[in-house]
């Protein structure tokens, strides 16, 4: 598995989500964009965590030449799916809606479910 790649696509994926929530919801004044410049710092660490702790070890403890990633994401994915959903809307509700933990989990979702599938579709060489 191309595991930079992957993260890169998933930061960059989650960044562009996030920001376009909170662009439709509240207009972005130009003093702002420096702090969503700052932004992709903390964009970036939450995605490795996210991406190598919990969706690689899935991939690094299964695959095998018995057991592909294919496989693997059938196998796993929609537990791990079903649990995201939970802890989204958990944290939603207890925010009491607010457009950032909105856009936040909303973006947290859609990358973590990216990266299952990016992960399960990686070709050996």
């Amino acid at each position: 598995m191309n595991l930079p790649s992957i993260i890169l696509r998933a930061w960059l994926l989650a960044t562009i989500i996030f920001w376009l929530i909170i662009a439709c919801f509240e207009p972005i004044r130009v003093d702002e964009l420096f702090l969503a410049s700052l932004s992709i710092i903390p964009i970036f660490i939450g995605v490795v965590i996210v991406v190598v702790g919990t969706i690689c070890p899935f991939f690094w403890f299964t695959v095998s030449k018995e057991f592909s990633a294919k496989n693997t994401f059938r196998t796993f994915y929609p537990y791990y799916a079903i649990s995201m959903f939970a802890i989204c809307v958990f944290g939603t509700t207890i925010s009491d809606y607010d457009i950032c933990t909105i856009a936040f989990f909303f973006s947290a979702f859609i990358t973590t479910s990216q990266s299952w599938i990016w992960l399960s579709n990686t070709r050996k060489p």
